[in-house]
């Protein structure tokens, strides 16, 4: 397409096309005419490059309820201000929204737009010594280190409109403790009526001493958040886990993890494991899906498709039943 490789493209749906941003020298910002492609006609495409900006992701769109009529697709990247200080708000870490209006049928109206700058808690997504250091998670038994990808956005930037208001859930990887340790920072932006973006909550999911990266985050129908990801360390292998909450929760709190593989022997054969993370909603039944392509200790890649639900946590089940037990036992005698 065009002049240039469109490398480590991350796609979305939207109601009028879709959307992918793409690393070239500058940042790829595309559209694919969707009902020409639909109907097997050409597919054009309308493209913007952005320079002197962090990589970006297009929102794409879960649930039954679109978006409003002729609503921009919307981007988003994390600026750092470590390594962007000048770029709009200097010295502030950010979320930043951009809009994607494309007009089919006159390109030339064709806008892309950043909107609004969104101050979320400070975060340095540099796990290495400088972002171009791509040997920093560490494995046991190997000096071979893994990496982060901590300078990117990680896919999905998730849309999903519940009538009430609008959400984009997103994350990416952060040095946790400032001591080179990578988490996820998670988080929710709400959006009612014409009203711009605010951030609803957000988190960085770190509960012990291992590294977490390479994530994917989505909302189900009920507001409940899921989140999967790499974990490793030098003293566990490269792994698989997923944590969520239920959209009751405290805001900011993800619950205790999953895990769903662990690799018998450290990656070898080079600084990947894993390359791409999906997490997705069963349009169905609420429950998630998520994918995560992985590398054996064979040095083969593999894809693991893991399918669960969000449950409230045992205890929660141990109270209710103990508080219902307790009501039958003191109100038997009334209800007979």
């Amino acid at each position: 397409m065009g002049n240039v490789f469109p490398d480590y493209p991350k796609y979305a749906v939207w109601p009028d096309g879709y959307y992918m941003a793409s690393n070239e020298s500058d940042v790829g910002i595309w559209a694919f005419d969707r009902s020409n492609m639909l109907a097997g006609a050409a597919a054009t495409y309308q493209k913007k490059t952005l320079n002197n900006r962090n990589f970006m992701l297009p929102c794409d769109l879960d649930g039954n309820t679109l978006p409003p009529a002729n609503s921009p697709n919307y981007f988003y990247t994390m600026m750092d201000d470590t390594y962007w200080p000048a770029q709009g708000v200097p010295g502030v870490d950010r979320l930043e929204i951009w809009e994607f209006h494309v007009d089919w049928n006159t390109p030339a109206n064709t806008t892309f737009t950043h909107t609004q700058n969104i101050t979320n808690a400070p975060f340095n997504y540099d796990v290495g010594d400088n972002p171009y250091d791509w040997d920093v998670i560490p494995q046991p038994g190997t000096s071979q280190k893994l990496d982060a990808i901590g300078e990117w956005p990680m896919w999905r930037l998730q849309y999903r409109n519940f009538g009430s208001h609008a959400t984009l859930v997103g994350n990416f990887t952060v040095d946790v403790t400032g001591s080179k340790l990578a988490g996820i920072r998670w988080f929710e932006l709400r959006k009612t009526g014409s009203q711009i973006w605010n951030l609803y909550q957000e988190g960085t999911y770190s509960p012990d001493s291992n590294h977490r990266w390479m994530g994917s985050v989505a909302m189900n129908g009920n507001g409940d958040i899921a989140l999967g990801y790499s974990v490793s360390s030098s003293t566990v292998y490269p792994s698989i886990r997923v944590a969520s909450r239920l959209s009751g929760n405290s805001l900011g709190i993800l619950g205790d993890e999953t895990n769903f593989i662990t690799s018998a022997a450290s990656q070898t054969g080079g600084n990947r494991w894993g390359d791409y993370s999906a997490m997705t909603v069963d349009p169905v039944d609420n429950s998630f899906w998520y994918t995560h392509e992985y590398v054996g200790s064979d040095n083969n890649w593999r894809t693991r498709i893991i399918n669960f639900n969000v449950v409230p946590e045992p205890i929660t089940f141990g109270i209710f039943y103990l508080t219902l037990w307790i009501f039958f036992r003191n109100n038997l005698k009334n209800i007979l």
